[in-house]
């Protein structure tokens, strides 16, 4: 990417909803060196929503509306 003019990049990974070892040291960490061995300037990257409290009570309502009796809302994607 730097060959092509791509200095700085701003990574999210929007299927993990929290950091495991692949986000970390792959994408983050190894990434971040190939990109910038590479002749990249900037590197940065956003991190999942782990305990964020948005995201753990959205979570948190999901499970409760499922304990409830309502699956199908959840296991349709409906939200």
């Amino acid at each position: 990417m730097p060959k092509e003019g791509i200095k700085k990049l701003l990574i999210v990974c929007p299927a993990f909803v929290s950091d495991c070892l692949e986000t970390l040291e792959e994408i983050e960490e190894r990434g971040k060196e190939t990109f910038m061995n590479a002749g990249g300037e900037s590197y940065e990257m956003i991190p999942c929503l782990n305990t964020n409290l948005l995201w753990v009570a959205a979570l948190a309502k999901w499970i409760e509306e499922y304990k409830m009796g309502n699956e199908y809302r959840i296991l349709n994607n409906e939200f």
